[in-house]
């Protein structure tokens, strides 16, 4: 695919169309790259195309057209991401049904993103048109949106994580582990040490309540599941808290 000649009609379509976004969709032109990017000092706001130079990052297979917020490139990455996704159905709510995707990236660990996609044949010039509208119209909604749930971000320190790369003494770290749990007496959705795997990359928040149970609740959901100090450990070490008599996740 020619990424110029893309990027180029794209850009030229917002200064033709769009006259009073031009300020905002502040994009530049990069050579022969399949994305473009303005920085903020917190996020990137991304135009991508997805195919062959980036499979697997945006779903198995998937080939398209990407908008995207994309957080990296600090030590507050996954602060940011985490902030961000305390207000996902908020977020979600106000685009309109529009869909997106709150992902860690795989390839990276230290990537985090949130996007919404159209899958199209990148190839076939003809559909260029009506990726260009997509990808302009969901920008739009993303510099609507976003902006003031960005301005809020505070450079906190990313929550502990349990990672299993380090296999010595791994009994020591999940008694650790549980024994730094916070105590969640108000039911607080942001009270929680994050817990995470590099297999699935799932994120959920674990706390203890007024009698000591184990909670775990997945980072963007409602749903609390009891826990035992051995299912975290399960969970950890294979990357699944499901058994055949466990169907918490």
């Amino acid at each position: 695919m020619n990424y110029n000649k893309y990027y180029k009609k794209l850009l030229d379509e917002i200064e033709k169309n769009c006259p009073d976004k031009a300020n905002m969709l502040k994009f530049k032109l990069k050579e022969n790259q399949n994305h473009t990017q303005p920085f903020t000092e917190k996020v990137a706001y991304d135009f991508v195309i997805a195919g062959p130079r980036n499979k697997g990052t945006y779903g198995k297979d998937f080939i398209g057209y990407i908008v995207e917020i994309y957080i990296n490139g600090h030590e507050y990455t996954k602060s940011y991401f985490t902030q961000l996704s305390k207000n996902k159905s908020e977020i979600e709510n106000q685009l309109q049904g529009l869909k997106l995707f709150w992902e860690k990236s795989p390839n990276n660990s230290k990537t985090y993103r949130i996007y919404s996609r159209l899958e199209q044949d990148i190839e076939d010039e003809n559909k260029w048109e009506k990726a260009i509208a997509w990808q302009i119209k969901t920008m739009i909604k993303f510099f609507e949106i976003f902006p003031k749930y960005v301005e809020k971000l505070e450079k906190i320190d990313e929550i502990p994580e349990i990672n299993m790369n380090k296999k010595d003494n791994i009994d020591n770290l999940i008694d650790n582990f549980i024994n730094e749990l916070p105590l969640n007496k108000d039911n607080k959705p942001e009270i929680g040490l994050e817990l995470q795997t590099p297999e699935q990359h799932r994120i959920f928040y674990v706390y203890t309540t007024n009698n000591n149970n184990i909670i775990t609740k997945p980072l963007s959901g409602k749903s609390e599941f009891s826990q035992t100090k051995e299912k975290i450990k399960r969970y950890i070490q294979k990357g699944a808290i499901n058994t055949d008599d466990d169907k918490s996740y």
